[in-house]
């Protein structure tokens, strides 16, 4: 019988082989990048459309 590890996910704690608690530690790992990510890239667009919105201001500031 292969050795058990006790892992906490989401829909509770279970006790599974250490292989498969080592997959889903591994799985967990790559979500939290992506979601590291992903508001990376959010805070990029919301500072592109600030610096937009700034541009356009500036542009009806000039051509009024």
């Amino acid at each position: 019988m292969s050795e058990m590890r006790r892992i906490d996910i989401r829909s509770g704690v279970f006790t599974v082989p250490v292989k498969v608690s080592d997959f889903i530690i591994a799985q967990q790992a790559k979500i939290e990048k992506l979601k590291e990510e992903a508001q990376i890239k959010d805070t990029i667009i919301a500072n592109m459309r600030c610096e937009v919105s700034m541009m356009n201001k500036e542009i009806e500031r000039l051509t009024k």
